[in-house]
């Protein structure tokens, strides 16, 4: 009987132990921190950090813009808005002397609007005025919380609203990164939105496949970890992360799309957004990127990012 009840504490203890850490694990995904210097990406850990990562989690000091349009060269003024449940959001506004439409830029997990400022400044270059906008808590928005994309939707809802309201004439592009990307996908499932055409740059295709790839990259087993970490995340979240899919709101979009991905991104495998670019609606294209991981196109490979991108704004906006 005691060795019973001794293997059952046993078993009853690790049990609790590995849900705290999944627990902890998902809150710091999910919750940017005020101090402390950011987690190295998982593929450059070596084995000892790899393993502290897993008792502590990752660390995400809350992203900052680092620089201005005006480094860039380019005037801007800042604006501050709400989003849909209230949330204070700040964007910067670029204006074009002759502006050919308006592109709003949105940025990935863990980033803010400086880090596509590169890009936005491509865009600016061949004659469109830029909205760009830092997520609910990122950058100069308020809070400190990401729901990678499920709550950023609304964000994007309420940036749609705020420039027809302030430039009812505008054509509008969305363009998207990684989790900016899939902001805009589940914006559409919510209601339809008011824009011309939309680019989408390396969207995972479901939650659970995005968190189940994390773990393949550190060199762990997905199961039963990545269910773990989802359950417990979505606990946090308010939402069931299982059933978080963008490739299932990529049916609501029948505006023009182009999809943008990396034949080596191991965080978005390319079957996911093949997933994805076959569930979307209306006039599309992709553009796969052989030498490219999980990262901005627009640095690594320019000619064929503008190449892709201003061809297909050029068929569809003017």
């Amino acid at each position: 009987m005691k060795n019973r009840k001794f293997y059952f504490y046993l078993f009853f203890s690790g049990f609790l132990a590995v849900n705290f850490l999944a627990y902890m694990q998902a809150y710091k995904m999910l919750h940017y921190s005020l101090n402390g210097a950011r987690t190295i990406k998982p593929e450059e850990m070596n084995i000892l950090q790899k393993g502290l990562v897993l008792f502590t989690g990752v660390n995400l000091p809350k992203p900052v813009n680092s620089s201005t349009p005006a480094n860039f060269g380019m005037g801007f003024k800042n604006l501050t808005y709400k989003s849909g449940d209230g949330v204070n959001l700040s964007a910067w506004v670029v204006p074009h002397s002759h502006p050919k439409g308006l592109v709003a830029l949105f940025h990935g997990h863990a980033a803010s609007k400086s880090q596509l400022l590169n890009i936005g400044k491509a865009f600016h270059d061949q004659g469109y005025d830029l909205f760009m906008v830092d997520f609910r808590g990122s950058g100069d928005s308020d809070g400190t919380k990401t729901t990678l994309g499920y709550d950023e939707a609304e964000d994007v809802k309420a940036s749609v609203q705020t420039i027809h309201e302030h430039w009812p004439d505008e054509k509008i592009v969305l363009y998207g990164q990684s989790m900016g990307s899939v902001a805009i996908l589940h914006a559409f499932s919510r209601n339809p939105l008011n824009v011309k055409a939309i680019i989408l740059g390396c969207p995972f295709d479901s939650l659970y496949h995005t968190v189940n790839n994390r773990f393949s990259i550190m060199g762990l087993p997905p199961f039963p970890l990545a269910d773990l970490l989802l359950f417990c995340g979505s606990i946090q979240l308010g939402f069931n992360g299982f059933t978080f899919r963008p490739s299932e709101d990529a049916r609501e979009v029948q505006c023009p799309a182009l999809l943008l991905y990396g034949a080596l991104d191991r965080n978005v495998l390319p079957f996911e957004s093949r997933i994805i670019f076959n569930h979307l609606g209306g006039v599309k294209k992709s553009e796969e990127f052989l030498n490219c991981g999980h990262e901005s196109f627009q640095s690594r490979d320019p000619d064929q990012w503008n190449k892709a991108v201003f061809g297909f704004l050029e068929s569809i906006v003017h």
